[in-house]
């Protein structure tokens, strides 16, 4: 997996970020975010969703297309 990042790099300030997790044999990519999980801790959540997430990697947003000129 070129350029993605193990997930202890990844920023906790709430930054949407693309994150992968390997289930069953095949990768798992979902956008991202850290947010405040209970009892002070961090955790992942799906954007949109919030559904919580474990990824073991992750990547910055790719830059959205641009208008043909």
């Amino acid at each position: 997996m070129t350029d993605w990042r193990d997930i202890a790099t990844a920023p906790i300030n709430g930054t949407h970020v693309l994150t992968a997790k390997k289930v069953k044999g095949h990768w798992m990519i979902r956008i991202g975010r850290t947010h405040e999980a209970g009892y002070g801790g961090q955790g992942w959540v799906t954007v949109p969703g919030d559904w919580q997430i474990t990824p073991t990697h992750w990547r910055p947003l790719p830059d959205p297309p641009q208008p043909k000129a």
